[in-house]
């Protein structure tokens, strides 16, 4: 099957289970994957790093989501995919890939979950940051495909594009143990 063709069966299918509960759980995980909520949350994050005396790893998650969105631009200027028509009337406006609300949740919660690994060993809260986060970046997925304004290809390049740009930091040393950092 080729990738449009997957597209297009993956529209059909995720269209196919439309309901009222659904549909109102897609607008509700659009809204919290959106540019400003998302912007937001790095704001808010950022600044509990820093009082928590953590400025590297503030300094991190600002620099994976300001990388993000570079990305996220470049590429859709690059690629100028037109975007599918929506279930639900609403036009986001711009290009469809990659999902921009995809890449950002994945960037977002995966440096958080990258960054929790150095909290202390008995700490319940970094097993809670990575699963809320999957569950959180998957939701926002769905919501795109099921809202109808993207295709199954933009969303899963946005979660590609997402764990490259955070490969390519953590192999530079971007979330490094704070042991390990210089004085």
């Amino acid at each position: 099957m080729y990738p449009l063709e997957l597209d297009l069966a993956a529209r059909t299918a995720i269209h196919g289970t439309q309901t009222g509960i659904l549909t109102g759980l897609a607008f509700a995980l659009t809204f919290i994957g959106s540019a400003a909520v998302l912007t937001g949350l790095v704001v808010l994050a950022a600044g509990i790093l820093l009082y928590a005396g953590r400025k590297f790893a503030a300094r991190t998650l600002i620099v994976a989501m300001t990388g993000e969105a570079m990305l996220q631009n470049g590429l859709k200027a690059l690629f100028t995919r037109p975007r599918p028509t929506s279930f639900f009337g609403t036009d986001p406006g711009g290009y469809s890939f990659p999902s921009g609300h995809a890449l950002s949740a994945f960037c977002f919660c995966g440096a958080l979950a990258l960054l929790a690994r150095w909290w202390p060993v008995a700490s319940p809260g970094r097993l809670a940051v990575a699963v809320a986060g999957a569950v959180m970046t998957l939701g926002i997925g769905w919501s795109r495909l099921y809202l109808g304004v993207h295709y199954l290809s933009d969303v899963v390049g946005g979660y590609v594009i997402g764990a490259a740009w955070l490969a390519f930091l953590a192999a530079t040393g971007q979330f490094r143990s704070p042991a390990r950092l210089p004085p």
